[in-house]
């Protein structure tokens, strides 16, 4: 990535498209926590993050991640937080996302992202 002219930093934060582990039947997703923690520690450092996935839409989030003793108040925070949720359920679509106009790519944590590569060749496709 080349640096931007932004004057507002801007991260990219890409989510997992995927709700289950292959044949497994397993539920994943985005770990709630390591999207939530981020994204206000982010914005209120002053940058604009933007949800991306590779389906666009609705990102899934794991639902281990949505109980105690994985929850926390950046958790609490996000359900509670009208433009975060809708961020979250109004992801773009990667392929449709300019990186060059991106300061930083940020991966949150969750199993669903180790399912996403082999049907997304890079950040921007």
């Amino acid at each position: 990535m080349q640096p931007t002219r932004n004057k507002q930093q801007r991260v990219l934060l890409v989510m997992s498209s995927v709700d289950e582990m292959g044949l497994s039947g397993k539920q994943t997703g985005t770990w709630f926590h390591e999207l939530a923690a981020p994204y206000y520690i982010l914005t209120e450092a002053g940058c604009e993050v933007v949800f991306a996935s590779p389906a666009g839409g609705e990102a899934p989030i794991d639902l281990l991640s949505l109980k105690a003793p994985f929850t926390s108040e950046y958790t609490d925070r996000f359900l509670n937080d009208p433009v975060a949720m809708f961020a979250a359920r109004h992801t773009r679509r990667l392929r449709h996302v300019d990186v060059e106009t991106f300061d930083a790519v940020f991966f949150p944590g969750g199993y669903g992202l180790l399912w996403d590569p082999p049907r997304t060749r890079s950040p921007s496709s």
